[in-house]
C-alpha cells in the first residue's frame, strides 16, 4: 500500500484494506461490497430526486404555488445545478479522493433533502433543491471512476449495470413510498424520512470504503498527482472514433428517453382517457421493470458477447435500439391498456440496454485520470441536449400537427422519437466497428495515461 493525493490510501493489486495480501476471491468480494454501497447511494440519489414530483400537490396547496413555480422547482432548479456542477466536481475527483467526494455528496444531498421539510417559502425550497442538485452532481462521475479500479475491463459492463439499477430502484421507491408517506405524514416529514437512508450510506462510505489505486486494473502506476486538462479530455473523446460515435449514440438515445418520459403520461391521459393516477401507476411499474431488466441485460450481455467479438459490446445496443421502434409503434397504436403496459415496459427495456455498455466503453477507452470527467461530460450532453431538446421537439411537432389531428396530435408526434432511436442505433453500430480489443484501453488512451505530466 501507499499514500497518494494528499494522504489518500492507495491499494495495490493483490491488496485489500487490511494492509495484507489477500486472495483474488476476497478482493473481488470487497469490490462487490463497494459496488453495492455505491448502488445504494445511487438509489438514494434518485429517491431524493424523484420524491419532489409526488409532493407537488401538497407543496402547491400549502405554499400557494403556481404550476410554473412547481415546474421550475422540479425541473430547472435541480437539473441546471446538477449539470453545471458535475464538470468541476468530476475534475476534483481526478485530483483527490473519489471516496471522499462520494461520501460528502451523499451527505450533502441527504441533509439538503431533510431541510426541505423545514422551509417557510418557495425561495428557501429552491435553494435547498439547488443544494440537492449540487450534491448529486458529484456522485456518478466519482462512482464510475471507482468502479473502473475495482473491476477489470471485461467485467465493467456488468459492474456498471449493477450501479445503474439504483436509478430505477430509486425512482420506483420514490413514487411508491413517497406517496404513502405523503398521505399519512405530510410533505414535511416525508422529506425527513426520505433523507435518512442517505445519511446511513454516507457513513458506510466513510467508515468502510477504501480508495483503490488509480489504474490498478490496467497495472498502470501513478506515483504522484498527474492530471490532464479538460481540453485534453474533450480531444480524446472526439479523436478516438469509438468514443466519438458512442457519445453521439448516447446523446441521440437521450432524446428518446427524455422525450418519451416527458410526454407518455400526457398521451395516455389525452388519447386513452386515463386519469393521471392510472397513467402514473401503469408507467411507473412498466418503466421500473423495463429499466431494471434492460440495464442488467445490457451490462451482462455486453460483457459476455464482447469476449468472443469485441464489436458486440456496442452492437448489442444497436440491435436493441433498432427493435425499439416496433415496441413504441405498438404502444402508440394499440387500444388495449394491458398491451400498453407491456409495450411501455419493452420500450424502456430496449433503451435501458445502452446505459452500461456506454459507460463501460467510456471507462475502458479513457485513462484513469480522465474517467470521472468523461462520465461528467456524457451526463452534461445527455441532460442538456436530450433533457432540454427531446421534450421540446415532441411538443413542437405535436403543436404543428394539432390542426390536422386535434387532441390526438401527440400520438403522431411521439413517433418522431423512433427516428432518434434509429439514428442512435447507427452511431452505436459505427462505434462498435471501430472498437478495438474487447475490454481493454485503446493504445492512445493507455499512452496518454502513462505519459501524463507528473
Amino acid at each position: 500500500m501507499g499514500h497518494n493525493e494528499g494522504g489518500v490510501l492507495e491499494v495495490k493489486p493483490g491488496q485489500a484494506h487490511g494492509g495484507t495480501a489477500t486472495t483474488q476471491s476476497a478482493a473481488t468480494s470487497y469490490s462487490y461490497y463497494i459496488l453495492i454501497v455505491l448502488m445504494l447511494g445511487n438509489t438514494c440519489a434518485f429517491l431524493d430526486r424523484s420524491i419532489i414530483s409526488v409532493l407537488l400537490p401538497q407543496l402547491k396547496h400549502e405554499l400557494h404555488l403556481g404550476d410554473a413555480s412547481l415546474g421550475f422547482l422540479s425541473g430547472f432548479a435541480f437539473t441546471a445545478c446538477y449539470v453545471l456542477f458535475g464538470l468541476p466536481l468530476s475534475a476534483l475527483a481526478e485530483r483527490t479522493s473519489r471516496r471522499n467526494i462520494v461520501g460528502v455528496s451523499v451527505a450533502l444531498w441527504s441533509v439538503m433533502t431533510a431541510l426541505c421539510g423545514r422551509v417557510a417559502s418557495f425561495g428557501q425550497l429552491v435553494l435547498l433543491r439547488i443544494g440537492v442538485g449540487i450534491g448529486e452532481a458529484g456522485m456518478t462521475p466519482s462512482a464510475h471512476s471507482l468502479i473502473s479500479d475495482l473491476f477489470p475491463p471485461e467485467r465493467r459492463g456488468t459492474a456498471v449495470s449493477i450501479y445503474t439499477i439504483g436509478i430505477h430502484l430509486g425512482i420506483f421507491t420514490g413514487l411508491a413510498l413517497g406517496g404513502y408517506l405523503a398521505e399519512h405524514y405530510g410533505w414535511r416529514k416525508t422529506f425527513f424520512f426520505i433523507s435518512l437512508p442517505g445519511i446511513v450510506i454516507a457513513l458506510l462510505v466513510f467508515l468502510t470504503v477504501v480508495e483503490p489505486a488509480r489504474g490498478r486494473r490496467e497495472r498502470i502506476s501513478f506515483a504522484g498527482p498527474q492530471y490532464q486538462s479538460f481540453p485534453k479530455v474533450i480531444q480524446l473523446l472526439w479523436t478516438d472514433r469509438s468514443l466519438r460515435y458512442t457519445m453521439l449514440g448516447t446523446t441521440f438515445c437521450s432524446f428518446v428517453t427524455f422525450g418519451l418520459g416527458a410526454w407518455l403520461p400526457s398521451f395516455l391521459v389525452r388519447s386513452h382517457s386515463l386519469t393521471v393516477a392510472q397513467a402514473g401507476l401503469i408507467l411507473g411499474v412498466a418503466s421500473g421493470l423495463g429499466g431494471l431488466i434492460g440495464t442488467l441485460v445490457g451490462g451482462v450481455l455486453s460483457d459476455r458477447f464482447s469476449e468472443r467479438n469485441p464489436h458486440w459490446r456496442l452492437w448489442i445496443v444497436a440491435v436493441a435500439l433498432m427493435i425499439f421502434p416496433v415496441a413504441v409503434l405498438v404502444l402508440l397504436h394499440t387500444a388495449s391498456i394491458a398491451v400498453i403496459g407491456v409495450a411501455a415496459m419493452s420500450s424502456t427495456l430496449f433503451t435501458a440496454v445502452h446505459k452500461a455498455p456506454t459507460s463501460a466503453v467510456t471507462l475502458n477507452l479513457t485513462p484513469p485520470r480522465m474517467r470521472a470527467r468523461a462520465t461528467a461530460l456524457t451526463l452534461f450532453l445527455t441532460n442538456l441536449l436530450g433533457g432540454g431538446l427531446g421534450p421540446l421537439i415532441v411538443g413542437g411537432v405535436s403543436d404543428a400537427l394539432r390542426p390536422t389531428f386535434g387532441a390526438d396530435s401527440l400520438r403522431y408526434a411521439l413517433i418522431t422519437i423512433a427516428f432518434f432511436a434509429l439514428a442512435s442505433a447507427f452511431f452505436y453500430f459505427v462505434a462498435g466497428r471501430y472498437l478495438g480489443i474487447a475490454g481493454h484501453p485503446s493504445a492512445a488512451a493507455e499512452k496518454s495515461a502513462t505519459e501524463a505530466p507528473g
